[in-house]
């Protein structure tokens, strides 16, 4: 595979995506271009103020590295092997974006009980709201809602979802979350720069 590939041959076909691609039909899968430096959300923790010596901890979904968008392809394909095809990547001078394929599915409405079910036959458990997490080899999956997860006849396809493998600290607190029965909240972040570089963002 030609990793670099022509923009001439793949711009002129994008039709407007959501937040994180742009897409084009080809054949009987669909393309997904990433857009505007995006490469969607990965899962972290943040450790907020201190109360009576107590750090507060949080759940972030920070905007996500080209490496962390390779390695949610990677671990959604474990999920559900095959789904998705890196078919490469685009120079575009000003940044890079990458271009992945998967099946083109017909979107069949799938209800939250049949999601928690299906990720609990698989050994999953739940986290808090459309997040899941399994002990066994720490993988966690977040953005499992009905729109993440498809039906295709008698299998549900989570195919838009946020697998990770959570770092010592994520999962120490998932694990201890699990284990107490305590209430978990995610909470929306694009602030990147202190997690990549060690600085608040501005410094």
């Amino acid at each position: 595979m030609d990793a670099l590939l022509n923009p001439d041959d793949i711009l002129p076909r994008l039709r407007q995506g959501g937040q994180e691609h742009d897409v084009f039909d080809h054949g009987d899968r669909l393309f997904k271009v990433t857009k505007g430096g995006y490469f969607g959300l990965n899962p972290g923790v943040d450790i907020g103020l201190e109360i009576n010596g107590i750090p507060s901890k949080k759940f972030k979904l920070w905007e996500a590295t080209p490496l962390e968008y390779l390695e949610r392809i990677y671990l959604q394909n474990q999920l559900t092997p095959g789904l998705v095809r890196l078919e490469g990547v685009l120079d575009l001078g000003h940044e890079l974006a990458i271009v992945t394929s998967q099946p083109y599915y017909r979107i069949v409405p799938v209800q939250d009980d049949e999601i928690e079910a299906w990720f609990a036959e698989k050994g999953f458990q739940r986290i808090t709201n459309s997040a899941f997490y399994r002990k066994s080899d720490n993988l966690a999956i977040f953005d499992a809602h009905d729109k993440n997860v498809i039906r295709l006849e008698e299998t549900l396809i989570p195919f838009d979802v946020i697998p990770c493998y959570p770092d010592a600290e994520m999962s120490a607190l998932i694990r201890e979350a699990l284990e107490k029965g305590l209430d978990v909240q995610t909470h929306r972040s694009t602030h990147t720069t202190s997690r990549v570089l060690g600085k608040e963002p501005g410094e």
